[in-house]
């Protein structure tokens, strides 16, 4: 720094540019470091540095000033209600809280110190996450509202129990506030002026001392108020308005300079910025990919042995303040005051230490000299606590020497804390490493407040010579600590000053490069057969890893131009494609699916990404395609593996890419077999077994494109619309497809439940005859997947087995036989033993389905029965019981959810029957609605996903196209596949579209946009019923629309049967029912333009992207 006896570290010189290539390489190319305001910056504009120096002291004063009255404020009230919601339990212990709970000595020890073990586990946590909200005052608001509630909870407590677990609630909130704080000053303000803005809400540990008395005092007047007890009216109304505080928060609490141009000029915005820039040196990591490196930064601080030395003084801070804190009430009773008094009289000091905060930080950044102001507190602290100890617990006869004592302690506390986190801030950077360094410094410091907690005994009442003992070693431990801080920081100081231009280049160069590596995982590149092997030999999928410095790069390039250059060529291919590698897996697969596959014996056979050509070459074998087009824009690098396919009659390579639209479209030129269906408004297209399409759209890592998951989802969704357009291939007729995708994939045009089926499945059932999983990864699905733990009612097992039941008949009917190996994925030998009748199983068995604690629960019962749970109140008999009340909970429920669905079969077969009068049978249906919607809520949304799923089921046929699978998917195994990655085989037959959304006539195209506008507005609102989401559509829809719509209230339609409205809601609708929807919409004689639809809805709604649902 300019000042050699100042002990603020200099921060370090980084510089990482992922976007660098091996030329820039060279240390000459190194940005120029210049010097600003003393420090060391990097990456800074000749432009910059004119606007930072000409930008005039009293610009630089107006522009603080307006932050500091906008941010320091806020932080202060904030920072003040978080001491009093934490501390005021002392204030409440001489109201008689711990007579009332019945807490005894060592337990109320225990509550105070339980506070600080999440209040300091999350406190890096806390920050971490920070960084990814880009609005601090949303996280900020988040916590305060939070901890306010969990506050005025604190009134209502009951037991000791109770107050352990509100005390560690409250300490998880609180724990993000004071680091998240001081980060977000680092962005406003200069290391020189930190300590100072710091101090003026961190004195508000000190007032909220002073106010928690005086709150305290007038409060505790409220005894017997509404009959609960004046402690208790301490929480209840101190959260209250800690609430309100937080909620404040959202729209007060300012947020970085680039977020502030409501309130500060653009050139102010840009000093702000600039002067932030050059805080931390400069052209740092860069701050959009810091994330990535947060453990190597948790790393560095830790390694930082510099960063404890100040966490030391932290921690004997805090041990202090929080000893006193939770013990002054208590040890100015003991100076002869009564409740009221002594509650009053522990104001004084906290406004002692508030105004020494202040004025001690003043001076520290004035002169930028944080050392001294840590030891001349200190040695205050040691006089106070000296003299508290002189007087052997005579308070009450030495009323003056002891109170002085007290106050002369907490003015030597509360500076300390300022000075010592700004010491920290200042010696971190960049954002990220200051972010989790000041969140590490401040949790290290905050243990103090655990030791705080023990240090004061009532055993040891009224001389307390282990509390004031340990205050006087830590306040002389910290002391002694400031001084080696101060040594260690010069030490460090000297030597970066003795760094020349030159040096710093150097230190530049040395830097690790840090570059992402494209390589792919060791264990996916396993070679299990020879088709493996010379894969991985083509050096494609080599695992390189390294990061060089720059003198390895040099070395590197001086060994290049003294060995002979190598004639290989560099090995080109996509190393982000999967191939199929195994020849009997591919057996296996044609097998199981040869009774549909003969229909294409001799056809055309399209094949895109063939890749290694095992998939290829099995589909030729069995086929004898008459031509078999190979779209492999890999040629050079496939070829090989190609050749002997490429010499069997009709096959042809074309190096093009299989995957872009106008490729595939040129492609269609070597079907010189195929001629194109006419399309006219009195046909509708048949289907072409002529012509075969298969393609590997399977890649790892996933390609994602825009708001697609994947290149694999973006195609299928083309494939699919080009049946309704009757383009690409598919002018030919209906056209079969076999894709290959990456196995999490399937689920977006395939769902297995209500719940996942949104608007591009829709459109797979609309316009597929089956869209089948040929084989894929085992789900398990008779059993419940990880995500359907999380929620009961996911789809009931009984379904699932019904499903596969029916599957199986299926099968039996087409002769698809299982093959010896990849066994099916879904039915097991057990479960078709235990059902193979023909009676249904869905909505008759009880809805029970797997849960995941009941592993659990029944090794706890099997340890309970053989008495090896211990004592009766341990955690393994606490949690037993727990489980066996979530059991008995979910069991009642279960039978109410098993009573409403068969009333709910009830009622359709009643109305179908006409066993009843109308009257009658809406009585009844009425019951049965009130029944529903009596339910709680969470119960309600549950059985509406449970009924719905069955509903979808029951119809005829199924309306998932999972269930009307032909067969039951092969399980994929590891060996499969190079590299070897979770790969699906979907098996694609389209259909002929519904005559409205055909292509077809002047009219066609528009009634396609308007189904598609009906189709979004409705599904947005998936959950409400039909009726309300037609209202939203359009004025007057509802009843120019519902009465068209019969089968809304048909049961053998997919209807619900009842005489108010018809409960159907929009995720409920099968195929049938969106185009009586749509037909009675175009029929309707008020019905809205296209464009008028839009207008509506909103341009968002009518461009977004086609799998927003």
């Amino acid at each position: 720094m300019a000042n050699n006896n100042l002990s603020t570290e200099k921060p370090e010189i980084v510089l990482v540019d992922d976007n660098r290539d091996a030329s820039d390489d060279v240390p000459e190319k190194a940005p120029h470091a210049r010097v600003i305001d003393s420090f060391h910056v990097l990456g800074l504009t000749d432009d910059d540095v004119h606007f930072y120096d000409s930008y005039t002291p009293e610009q630089r004063k107006r522009t603080m000033r307006k932050v500091d009255v906008r941010l320091t404020p806020m932080l202060a009230v904030l920072y003040l209600i978080s001491h009093l919601d934490r501390s005021n339990i002392g204030n409440t212990k001489i109201e008689g809280i711990d007579v009332d709970l019945g807490i005894s000595g060592i337990q109320w020890n225990i509550v105070l110190s339980l506070f600080f073990v999440p209040y300091i586990l999350l406190e890096v946590p806390s920050n971490v996450l920070l960084k990814r909200f880009k609005r601090p005052s949303l996280y900020m608001g988040i916590l305060v509202t939070t901890w306010g509630v969990i506050m005025t909870l604190h009134g209502v407590v009951q037991n000791f129990g109770g107050l352990l677990a509100l005390r560690m609630l409250l300490g998880v909130f609180e724990a993000g506030f004071f680091p998240g704080a001081v980060y977000l000053c680092t962005f406003w303000y200069m290391p020189r002026d930190l300590a100072s803005r710091i101090s003026w809400f961190y004195c508000m540990s000190a007032l909220s001392g002073a106010f928690s008395g005086l709150l305290a005092a007038g409060i505790a007047k409220m005894d017997g108020v509404g009959g609960y007890e004046g402690w208790r009216w301490i929480f209840l109304i101190e959260g209250i308005i800690t609430v309100a505080l937080g909620i404040m928060t959202f729209f007060c609490l300012v947020d970085t300079p680039a977020l502030s141009g409501r309130w500060l000029d653009p050139e102010e915005i840009r000093f702000l910025e600039l002067q932030h820039f050059i805080k931390q040196g400069g052209r740092f990591q860069d701050e959009a990919k810091e994330d990535k490196y947060i453990w190597q930064d948790l790393k560095a601080c830790v390694l930082n042995w510099r960063l404890w030395l100040v966490a030391y003084i932290q921690f004997c801070q805090s041990a202090m303040s929080y000893g006193t804190k939770f013990n002054l009430p208590t040890i100015t009773r003991s100076m002869g005051f009564e409740n009221t008094q002594a509650q009053l009289m522990t104001a004084p000091p906290y406004v002692a230490g508030a105004i020494s905060s202040i004025v001690f930080s003043q001076f520290s950044d004035r002169y930028y000299w944080r050392m001294p102001f840590v030891v001349i507190p200190f040695s205050c602290v040691c006089i106070g606590f000296s003299i508290m100890l002189g007087l052997r617990g005579n308070f009450e006869n030495q009323v003056g020497p002891s109170y002085f004592a007290a106050v002369i302690a907490c003015i030597g506390i509360y500076p300390a804390m300022p000075a010592a986190t700004s010491w920290a801030a200042n010696n971190l950077a960049p954002a990220s490493r200051r972010a989790v360094g000041l969140a590490l410094n401040i949790a290290l410091g905050n243990m103090g407040g655990i030791m705080g907690s023990y240090m004061f005994f009532d055993s040891d009442a009224p001389m307390y010579n282990t509390g004031f003992g340990l205050s006087l070693a830590f306040g002389l431990s910290g002391l002694l600590m400031a001084f080696a801080a101060e040594a260690a920081y010069k030490w460090g100081n000297k030597k970066k000053e003795a760094l020349s231009e030159e040096d710093i280049r150097a230190r530049i160069a040395a830097l690790p490069c840090r570059r992402s590596a494209s390589s792919l995982p060791k264990d996916l590149l396993k070679t299990p057969n020879p088709t493996a092997k010379s894969l991985a030999d083509t050096g494609v999928w080599s695992y390189i890893s390294r990061r060089r410095t720059r003198e390895q790069i040099e070395a590197d390039e001086k060994k290049a131009k003294t060995r002979k250059k190598s004639t290989k060529p560099k090995p080109k291919g996509d190393r982000a494609r999967v191939n199929i590698i195994n020849d009997k897996f591919c057996d296996d697969v044609i097998d199981y699916i040869a009774p549909s596959l003969k229909r294409h014996v001799g056809c055309d056979l399209l094949d895109i990404n063939p890749g290694a050509g095992v998939w290829s070459k099995k589909l030729n074998d069995f086929l004898k395609p008459r031509s078999h087009i190979l779209m492999e824009p890999d040629a050079e690098l496939y070829k090989p593996f190609l050749d002997p396919l490429l010499e069997r009659p009709g096959a042809k390579l074309v190096p093009e890419s299989g995957i872009l639209w106008t490729e595939l479209t040129k492609a269609l030129g070597y079907l010189e077999h195929q001629v194109e269906q006419p399309r006219s408004s009195g046909t509708e297209p048949s289907r072409n077994d002529t012509l075969l399409v298969t393609a590997n759209l399977s890649f790892y890592p996933k390609r994602r494109f825009r708001n697609f998951d994947s290149v694999a989802v973006l195609v299928l969704y083309q494939l699919l619309t080009s049946i309704q357009l009757g383009s690409l291939f598919q002018k030919y007729g209906l056209v079969r497809m076999l894709l290959w995708i990456n196995d999490d994939d399937k689920r977006t045009f395939l769902p297995r439940s209500i719940q996942n089926r949104r608007k591009t499945a829709l459109q797979a059932e609309f316009s597929c005859e089956h869209l089948a999983e040929v084989a894929g990864k085992d789900p398990a699905s008779l059993k419940v997947t990880p995500e359907q733990l999380k929620k009961m009612y996911a789809r009931d097992q009984w379904i699932n087995i019904e499903s596969s039941r029916n599957t199986l008949a299926r099968m039996k009917a087409a002769g698809i036989k299982e093959p010896p190996s990849h066994r099916r994925m879904a039915l097991t030998d057990e479960v078709m033993k235990n059902h193979t009748g023909t009676e249904p199983l869905a909505g008759k068995q009880s809805t029970h389905v797997v849960r995941p604690y009941l592993a659990e629960l029944d090794e706890l019962n099997r340890l309970a029965a053989e008495d090896k749970l211990g004592a009766p109140k341990s955690k393994s008999n606490a949690r037993r019981a727990i489980l066996a009340n979530q059991l008995i909970r979910n069991e009642r429920e279960v039978a109410v959810f098993d009573e409403l669905i068969h009333e709910q079969q009830e009622l359709t077969r009643l109305h179908s029957s006409g066993e009843l009068t109308a009257d009658e049978f809406a009585a009844r249906e009425k019951a049965y609605s009130e029944r529903v919607a009596a339910l709680p809520k969470n119960s309600k949304a549950d059985y509406h996903l449970l009924r719905d799923n069955y509903l979808l089921f029951r119809q005829d046929p199924p309306a998932l196209l999972y269930d009307r699978r032909p067969w039951e998917p092969l399980r994929v195994e590891p060996g499969d596949f190079f590299p070897n990655v979770e790969t699906a085989l979907l098996d694609i037959q389209p259909k002929a579209m519904h005559p409205l959304l055909r292509t077809v006539g002047s009219e066609s195209t528009v009634t396609g946009d308007i189904f598609d506008l009906i189709q979004r507005s409705m599904l947005s609102s998936s959950l409400d019923p039909v009726e309300d989401t037609l209202d939203k559509l359009w004025p007057g829809a509802r009843e120019g629309i519902l009465e068209n719509c019969p089968s809304l209230r048909d049961p053998a339609k997919g209807g619900l049967p009842g005489t108010g409205p018809s409960g159907v809601c929009s995720r409920l609708l099968n195929e049938h029912q969106w185009m009586e929807i749509l037909d009675a919409f175009m029929k309707w004689p008020f019905r809205p333009s296209h464009a008028e639809l839009i207008g509506r809805l909103g341009d968002d709604l009518a461009v977004s992207d086609p799998l927003e649902d």
